[in-house]
């Protein structure tokens, strides 16, 4: 319930004159488009951060190829080794330990394949997160203000083209 009377949205009335309706906007143009320009600059700022970020997260993959190398590194010790196995008294030994490094060789390859992928995709669905997370509200609370204001303008526009020559209007 309001107090007092409702506000009136009329002129002034001229002496021996009738009152007119004012259009009253509900947001000044030059700051709709200060708004517009920070938003811009927000958006922008966030899309070159979640870029930025992704870029960061995608050279850890060079880890991911170190593993791989080394790996490979390490197989070729075992295959080094398993020259060794017809070695009397050792050979047996020899044969152990060449196994256990071609297991880790193999297994430190597939790992560093695997760890690579996940690299990949994390770098992109962590750069998208962080473009979308800020921005993406802002921009869905804006954007129905913004249709809406144009909308108005060109409503007023149309009815200034219509009423062209209106003493009221022009008022």
């Amino acid at each position: 319930m309001r107090a007092g009377p409702a506000p009136d949205h009329t002129m002034p009335r001229k002496p021996g004159g009738v009152s007119t309706l004012v259009y009253r906007p509900s947001t000044g143009g030059r700051i709709v488009r200060i708004v517009d320009g920070i938003l811009l600059v927000w958006m922008v700022a966030w899309i070159a951060i979640g870029l930025a970020v992704a870029r960061d997260v995608r050279d850890l993959g060079t880890l991911s190829d170190t593993v791989v190398r080394a790996g490979t590194a390490v197989g070729e010790t075992g295959r080094a080794l398993h020259a060794l196995e017809g070695l009397p008294f050792v050979g047996d030994r020899i044969a152990r330990v060449a196994g256990q490094v071609d297991a880790a060789a193999a297994e430190a390859v597939r790992s560093g394949r695997n760890s690579r992928q996940s690299v990949e995709s994390l770098s992109r669905l962590l750069g998208v997160s962080v473009a979308v997370i800020p921005t993406l509200p802002i921009l869905a609370m804006y954007t129905p203000f913004r249709i809406s204001r144009v909308r108005e303008v060109r409503a007023i526009r149309r009815a200034a083209v219509w009423a062209q020559g209106d003493p009221t209007f022009e008022e």
